[in-house]
């Protein structure tokens, strides 16, 4: 996916309806109806990772921009993931660093963090539920108002199950170290998820985030995904804080692609 780069003196009204008309493009594009249901499952846009790795020796490429206003409204571009298949089970993760733009009150670009790391799939269980845990390092490699200047450790664990042949659940729990006074973080999350089609699911989910010295933070978000051809998805969500130390409101969308060996 190709796409400008935005300058942060863009006028945030340009930018609210730029991300509108990419949701409003992805979700009512008449897209083709798919024969079959593709075997492609990914780490966006909810709040929980997949249970499940890519193939061996699969690349799986993952990204999307988003708009946020959190305090200082925020323009993210990119939100680059990349998954690679390195055998059973096991696939390596490299999160590449994404553009933000920021505007009222601060007006300023640079790039965030790179993260490396990995996945390992546990499950499936006997009782029907998909396990994965991940591990990552997030290297201080952004600009001055975008990196935490720290190595970052982070570990999650994921779980999901199907509830029928449509409903299926998804949980996540994740606990990290931060900044340069090594914060405890806590995020835990929630989705459902439900198949309005064969090749259309809509999802909601709740993510409450506990941090050292910080109040809590819960966010609610919802949102749309739609296969449009066998190993292609795009994606349209939305969310919003419902406490103080949470984004006021966040907008996004996106797009996945696996290229199998």
């Amino acid at each position: 996916m190709k796409a400008t780069f935005m300058h942060p003196g863009l006028a945030l009204a340009t930018r609210t309806r730029l991300l509108f008309a990419v949701a409003l493009i992805v979700a009512a594009t008449p897209w083709a109806t798919i024969a079959q249901q593709a075997p492609l499952l990914t780490d966006r846009p909810d709040f929980t990772a997949s249970a499940v790795t890519v193939p061996v020796g699969a690349i799986q490429f993952e990204g999307g921009l988003t708009f946020q206003d959190a305090g200082v409204d925020a323009l993210i571009f990119g939100e680059p993931l990349i998954r690679y298949g390195l055998r059973d089970r096991l696939e390596l993760r490299v999160e590449v660093p994404s553009i933000v733009s920021l505007d009222d009150p601060v007006d300023d670009t640079g790039l965030s963090d790179l993260s490396v790391g990995f996945k390992y799939e546990l499950g499936p269980s006997q009782n029907g539920w998909d396990m994965a845990v991940l591990g990552h390092l997030s290297l201080p490699t952004g600009g001055d108002k975008f990196s935490s200047d720290t190595i970052d450790p982070s570990a999650i664990f994921v779980a999901s199950r199907a509830i029928s042949t449509r409903w299926s659940l998804a949980t996540q729990a994740r606990g990290a170290i931060v900044g340069d006074d090594n914060d405890a973080v806590l995020e835990t999350a929630g989705v459902f998820t439900y198949a309005i089609a064969q090749d259309l699911s809509g999802f909601a989910g709740l993510s409450v985030r506990f941090q050292d010295n910080v109040d809590t933070g819960v966010t609610l978000q919802t949102g749309v995904t739609r296969l449009i051809q066998e190993l292609l998805q795009v994606d349209v969500h939305l969310g919003f804080g419902l406490t103080d130390t949470a984004p006021d409101f966040f907008i996004g969308a996106g797009i996945a692609y696996r290229l199998d060996r």
